[in-house]
Formats: C-alpha cells, sequence, structure tokens
C-alpha cells in the first residue's frame, strides 16, 4: 500500500486509534526526510499541544498535516528537477552538476518556509541519544590511525551535538567549524577499505548531516561579546533571553491566534524537552549551559531572598538541582530549607524525584498557572517566561493566592535584565504587585545583570491587593 493509503486510515474516525497510530508509522515509512526515527520525533514535536501521538488523535492529525504538506511540496521540487533534466538532456548535458542535485540528498524538511525549531531540537536529541548507544571506538589502540581518528570523530560529534541541545538549536561559530571538519572526516572514513570494522560510521554520518542542517536555522547563540559592526541593542536583547525563551516565534503564537494557550505550553515542552534531557550535567538537565562555577554565580544568590528557616517550593524544578544546590548552600550558611519543587515537563519529574529521592513526595508535575498545592509555603520561586506574555499577571496573582503562606515570599528569577532598566518591575507595578525586595548579582557582561525580586503576601496569606485593569 502506498502514502496516501496509509494516510487515508490516518484520518479515519471509524478505526481504533491504534490503527491509525500505526497508519501514520506506516506513511513516515514511506516519506521520512529526515530518516523514519528523526522525522517521527519531527512530527511528535510540533504536533502540539501533546506530543504524545499514540493517545491524541486531534495531535495524529496534526502530524499527518505536516507529513503531507512537507511531502507535497517534495513531489513538486522533484517534478520541476525532473523536467529540468529532460530539457538538459535534449541540449546533450547528460550528467547534472552536484549543486543542482543537493536539494534531494541528505536530511531535509522541504519548503520555503524554515521548518519547526523544535522539531529539529527534538530529532537531533533523538538520533543523538541513539548515537550514544552504539559502541564506541577505542583510540587507544596502538598502530590503529584509523581507530585514533574514529575515536576523534566521536568525541567531536558527541560534543557538537550536545552543544546544540544545551543551546536549544544553536551552535556558535567555533562548533559549526567543528562539526563541518567532522563530517568530511566521517565521509572520508568511508572510503571502501578504510571503514574501522567495529564503528558504525554511516550511524554517525546520518547524525552529522542532520545536525548540520538543523544548525542552518538556530543562528548561533550569543557570546556575550560585540562582534564588530553589530547592533549593539540585539547583542543585549540577546544576552536577556533565557532558554525558555529562546523560541520568539512561539512567545507570540498565542497573540497571533495561532496556537492557543496548551499549545504554547507543548511547544515549549518540545523545544525544551530533549534539550534538558540531553545535557550531561546536573545544570545542564536544569536549563543552563555553562560551567559549574557560573551555575554558581547565577543562582546562589536566589537565598538572599530567604530571610528565615522555612519551606520553599521551585516552581519549574527542572531536574530538581537548583533544590539540591538551594539545600546544601542553606545548610552552610546555617539556615534549613525544605525543599519542594514543580514542573510542567513530566519526563523531567522523574528525574527530581531520583535525585532528591527524600523530597520525592514533594515533588510535582504541574501547570503553576493553574496548579493547586496541597499545602502553602513560606518562599515560592518562579520564573515569568514559564507562562505566555498575557498571562503573566494571572500567573503572579495565582500563586500569591493559592502557594504562599501568610507573611511569605513571591520569588521572581533569577532572570537577566539590561543593566540600566528594571523592566521586570515595572511590568509588576503596571500589574498592581508592589515589590518589597530585590536582588543582584554582576553579569560576564556589564551591559547586563542577573536579578530577582519578591513580593510579599500579607499576615493573611493574600497578595498584595487586586490587579488593576
Amino acid at each position: 500500500m502506498g502514502f496516501g493509503t496509509y494516510a487515508r486510515r490516518v484520518r479515519d474516525e471509524r478505526l481504533p486509534l491504534a490503527r491509525r497510530y500505526a497508519a501514520l508509522r506506516c506513511a513516515v515509512g514511506h516519506y521520512c526526510p529526515l530518516g523514519f526515527h528523526a522525522t517521527w520525533a519531527y512530527l511528535a514535536a510540533v504536533a502540539r499541544p501533546s506530543p504524545e501521538l499514540r493517545r491524541d488523535p486531534a495531535a495524529l492529525l496534526r502530524a499527518l498535516d505536516v507529513l503531507e504538506a512537507g511531502r507535497a511540496v517534495r513531489l513538486r521540487e522533484t517534478d520541476a528537477f525532473a523536467a529540468v533534466r529532460r530539457a538538459e538532456k535534449a541540449a546533450g548535458r547528460r550528467t547534472p552538476r552536484a549543486a543542482d542535485t543537493a536539494h534531494l540528498r541528505g536530511p531535509r524538511w522541504p519548503g520555503d518556509t524554515a521548518p519547526s525549531r523544535p522539531g529539529l531540537v527534538a530529532a537531533v536529541a533523538d538520533r543523538h541519544r541513539a548515537f550514544r548507544r552504539l559502541p564506541v571506538p577505542d583510540g587507544a589502540r596502538s598502530g590503529d590511525d584509523r581507530a585514533r581518528r574514529a575515536a576523534e570523530l566521536h568525541r567531536c560529534l558527541d560534543g557538537c551535538a550536545a552543544a546544540y541541545l544545551a543551546n536549544l538549536g544553536r551552535l556558535d561559530g567555533p562548533a559549526r567549524d567543528a562539526l563541518a571538519r567532522t563530517v568530511g572526516g566521517i565521509r572520508r572514513l568511508l572510503r571502501p577499505g578504510r571503514v574501522p570494522t567495529d564503528v558504525p560510521l554511516a550511524a554517525w554520518l546520518r547524525l552529522a548531516e542532520l545536525l548540520a542542517y538543523a544548525a542552518e536555522f538556530g543562528g548561533a547563540p550569543n557570546s556575550g561579546v560585540q562582534r564588530p559592526g553589530a547592533d549593539e541593542g540585539a547583542e543585549v536583547g540577546a544576552l536577556k533571553e533565557s532558554a525558555w525563551r529562546e523560541a520568539a516565534a512561539i512567545d507570540t503564537a498565542p497573540a497571533a491566534g495561532e496556537i492557543d494557550e496548551a499549545g504554547w505550553h507543548g511547544a515549549i515542552a518540545g523545544l525544551v524537552r530533549p534539550a534538558y534531557l540531553a545535557a550531561r550535567t546536573p545544570w545542564g538537565q536544569s536549563g543552563m549551559s555553562c560551567g559549574e562555577a557560573d551555575w554558581v554565580a547565577a543562582r546562589r544568590f536566589v537565598l538572599e531572598a530567604v530571610e528565615r528557616d522555612g519551606t520553599f517550593l521551585d516552581c519549574g524544578c527542572a531536574n530538581g538541582y537548583l533544590m539540591e544546590c538551594l539545600e546544601r548552600w542553606a545548610a552552610a550558611d546555617g539556615r534549613r530549607l525544605e525543599l519542594y519543587g514543580l514542573d510542567i515537563i513530566g519526563e523531567l519529574v522523574a528525574p527530581a524525584r531520583r535525585r532528591l529521592p527524600h523530597r520525592a513526595d514533594g515533588i510535582w508535575e504541574g501547570n503553576a498557572l493553574t496548579w493547586v498545592p496541597p499545602r502553602r509555603f513560606d518562599v515560592v520561586r518562579v520564573g515569568l517566561e514559564y507562562v505566555p506574555v498575557r498571562r503573566r499577571p494571572d500567573l503572579v496573582r495565582h500563586l500569591l493566592d493559592a502557594a504562599v503562606a501568610p507573611g511569605g515570599r513571591l520569588v521572581i528569577g533569577p532572570y537577566t535584565e539590561e543593566a540600566g532598566t528594571r523592566a521586570t518591575e515595572r511590568d509588576l507595578a503596571g500589574w498592581g504587585f508592589a515589590v518589597a525586595g530585590r536582588a543582584e548579582v554582576a553579569h560576564r557582561d556589564p551591559r547586563v545583570v542577573r536579578r530577582l525580586v519578591w513580593i510579599a503576601a500579607d499576615a493573611s496569606g493574600a497578595g498584595p491587593g487586586p490587579i488593576r485593569p
């Protein structure tokens, strides 16, 4: 059976969902521009709000729509290429130039518009996990130069993929150069008679080519250094963005009516989930691609908002590493904190519970905007970027009303902000919330600073008054 038959089965509501799901798998088997597994991961990520295609018929149809649209473009491209080749053959040119066939080779999502970055991140994450399950070459074998080169290529490819995922779909200039050298090196080793027998180079090349393609659409992450001739405002703006706000298009989609609120959360989760799960360091799995010293510098000052022993809820706790650190740092300062956690991504809640087994019963899965906790907490920490822009006042109000204990504090941050402005505090004041305290630490770039602010709940546990319209 062909692609069209399977597509019709996916849309046939009379069939059991399991058969429709299987039909979509078969359709992807017929058309998978990124390779089967990478294409499936791509579709699961873009079929928001729910990436679980096995249980959500609406997501199943969204995935099919994306697949069919890409296939239609690819068929048109193939027809156009065939017409050109017929004319060229009639004119006597029997062999096409390599540049003429580049769009037909390697991983590529067809179309004139850029592919989904969350989809590409998910695809790379899926193939990177498979890559890490493959045998690792032994570069220490004496006298085997090919094995040593294979080991070096493995290390470079692993590093490039990890960097891409840690930066949520971006590679800087040096990493791109390293990836290009790695692709070339793998291709050279794949020549007949030169392949180390214990190394699956073909699978490496598929990941390397997918990663090179995906990196084209992420741009370069900001390095914190002003480039000659660069727009300073754009540079500072990029520095201010946290990992959750890398996808500016996702942030604007609800206001444009392109997706609903659930779709926004699904899109953000689709971007963040694979990057966090693929990170190798605990702070990377908590959303910070840096060294441990940078992590400490950027997070330890959260304790400046904690004035006494008590309970602390970390909204957006990811793998629980900040909870672990805050508990340890507070003890070093002579204070006792009882840590709790909340995250909207279930795959991150499980690692947090494993990391903090003594707190496992107090780490929940839920949306901070609507979740009602079983108790209140002396300090609640949250980031405004965890919800769509228009819902941020509601997030603050809900946590003050439902989660912060009488006399407690709602801590917002840490966030990075331009040094000469206090935009977050202006927003809070405009929503009717009074900032009771603030803290900040220097950033490696003097144009921006890391800040956090807190709002005090009154003795009754209520917030500081109604939100002004």
